[in-house]
């Protein structure tokens, strides 16, 4: 049977995520589904909620401060970027190092 195929019909599809590719059934499909659209969505419906709780005024006031500042300083920032850059690359190869210990099951397929 193909990966890009579900147990319960024989359309192919593409992969979702990298979850999706190996269980490729309806429950990942729900879960992932529900990470993405909270990833699309979830930026907007709290700052709704926060300007509904802080008041129109307050809140216009806070975010004419947070977007006049600079997302990250440049020349400061690039010593930080380069430590998370090694910092994640780490944890990345001790995850897929550590999967099977964790999970059961390898995450590097063969």
């Amino acid at each position: 049977q193909s990966i890009y195929l579900n147990k319960w019909s024989e359309i192919p599809r593409p992969p979702l995520s990298l979850h999706l590719v190996p269980n490729g059934d309806l429950a990942h499909v729900i879960l992932f589904g529900i990470f993405a659209g909270f990833a699309a969505l979830g930026g907007g419906l709290i700052n709704r909620r926060k300007r509904r709780e802080m008041g129109a005024d307050q809140w216009y006031a806070l975010m004419k401060v947070v977007t006049s500042q600079p997302l990250f300083r440049p020349f400061t920032a690039i010593g930080w970027a380069v430590k998370r850059t090694i910092i994640a690359a780490i944890a990345f190869c001790m995850l897929v190092l550590l999967h099977p210990v964790f999970i059961g099951v390898s995450s590097i397929p063969y």
